[in-house]
């Protein structure tokens, strides 16, 4: 079985704020933004009239109207401060689906440790596919909500949050052959995560620029049906058109080196490295 760690991302949420900063869509960016954008920008942003009614949004200039929104909106520890001339924009993403088939209860063995999980026979709402190349086989689930399928498929290796996105289109787009089996029992599932969007912060357009970005993720998958939700709140600081500081932060171990006019060698030299670093607080 492949060792990896829960990963998500939730596109939507993402390009909804971005949209409402600057519907244009035209970005400064560094390098890996540009990347980011060039992969995930036009799709996402293309895709958004038909998931409208599952995003909802609030800007505002005020912390705690902001705060309180995701509060009420059940994603505590959305927090942030907007400064003076700054806007914060606050978006969320809520599907909730139901099996058109709903599944039984089932305990499944995985590796000697016993989950929660749930079965399901083929029929017309859950098939069974094998993909071109790929190592696993793929399952598709039949909702009755608005046409929403979801696909179950077992990873073949360890991606970051940013590639799951365009991994899962490619894992869609391959062919698929009917694959024969008698059942299908999958782990129930209750994720609740922060995703590290922080990539995103020094975008900026004219007079604007991303300072503050937090993101959250919850799925439930059980015998009912599944739920996804994700929340993004972003800070953007007005009057970017000033030049930055700019900042060189050294991340890596570094040398620290005493030295004096006139000496053949310096007296003192150290590399210091993570573990002699001080912790903040």
């Amino acid at each position: 079985m492949t060792k990896t760690e829960s990963r998500a991302m939730c596109l939507a949420v993402i390009f909804e704020v971005l949209k409402r900063a600057n519907a244009k869509g035209e970005w400064e960016t560094n390098e890996f933004q540009r990347k980011f954008l060039e992969q995930y920008q036009k799709g996402s942003i293309a895709d958004l009239p038909g998931l409208e009614k599952y995003i909802e949004a609030c800007v505002t200039t005020e912390s705690h109207i902001l705060n309180d929104w995701f509060n009420e909106h059940d994603f505590p520890g959305m927090q942030v401060n907007i400064p003076p001339k700054s806007i914060g924009i606050g978006t969320i993403f809520d599907l909730l689906v139901r099996w058109k088939v709903v599944g039984t209860k089932e305990l499944i063995l995985i590796n000697k440790k016993l989950f929660q999980g749930v079965g399901m026979k083929p029929s017309s709402a859950m098939k069974a596919w094998t993909l071109e190349g790929y190592k696993y086989p793929m399952f598709e689930i039949d909702t009755r909500d608005d046409g929403w399928k979801v696909f179950l498929v077992e990873s073949e290796g360890q991606y970051s949050n940013l590639e799951i996105p365009g991994k899962a289109a490619e894992l869609l787009a391959l062919q698929r052959a009917k694959y024969e089996i008698d059942e299908l029992h999958f782990p129930s599932v209750s994720m609740e995560m922060d995703v590290d969007v922080s990539f995103l912060i020094g975008m900026k357009m004219q007079d604007l620029r991303l300072d503050q970005v937090i993101k959250k993720v919850k799925l439930r998958l059980d015998k009912e049906g599944a739920h996804a939700r994700a929340a993004m709140a972003a800070v953007f600081s007005l009057g970017a058109s000033e030049t930055p500081k700019k900042i060189y932060i050294i991340e890596n171990p570094f040398f620290v080196i005493f030295w004096r006019e006139g000496l053949n060698f310096p007296p003192f030299v150290a590399i210091a490295d993570k573990e002699c670093w001080e912790p903040a607080g």
